[in-house]
């Protein structure tokens, strides 16, 4: 070439930001992008929603689930546990007034201060020969006044022995 000669520049026949795929759709003439050249495929956008799967859960969005979850849980295991106690000191209660009431039914008179003879009866107990004996009186007080009346180490009694026991009104 010569000194001074300039270049000729190349031909191009297609803009640089053309589809290099045949086939692709231009854009139309009209409708022009200013942040993307006509011809130029555009960027795939995802969008801002995430997805969500059948089950209702997605990979993310399940662990940011799980705080709320177990704040629900706890909630539960709570109220469950606030239940439960309420339940248990009703019953209490309940069985305190019961037993008051099974305790006052117990005779708590004194022990007779006259005194009888009883034969015991086959199968008998030493507590139902005083209950037998003293009804209205207390059964453990009119118990040790037979052991001490009748010289007995223990609860035990022979059918058909005679025993002294308390009596009266």
């Amino acid at each position: 070439m010569m000194a001074g000669a300039v270049a000729p520049a190349p031909v191009r026949t297609a803009a640089p930001w053309a589809p290099s795929t045949p086939g692709l759709p231009a854009r139309p003439a009209g409708r022009r992008d200013p942040r993307r050249p006509a011809g130029r495929p555009g960027v795939l956008v995802t969008p801002l929603v995430r997805p969500v799967t059948s089950s209702g859960r997605t990979g993310a969005g399940g662990s940011a689930r799980r705080p709320a979850r177990a704040v629900v849980l706890r909630r539960r295991r709570t109220v469950a546990t606030v239940v439960l106690g309420v339940v248990l000191l009703g019953l209490v209660v309940l069985a305190v007034r019961l037993g008051g009431a099974a305790v006052a039914d117990v005779p708590s008179g004194p022990v007779p201060a006259g005194s009888a003879v009883v034969v015991v009866a086959p199968g008998e107990t030493l507590i139902e020969v005083a209950h037998r004996a003293a009804p209205r009186a207390d059964t453990e007080a009119v118990v040790e006044r037979i052991r001490t009346d009748n010289h007995l180490s223990g609860s035990t009694v022979v059918p058909g022995r005679p025993l002294v026991v308390p009596s009266g009104s």
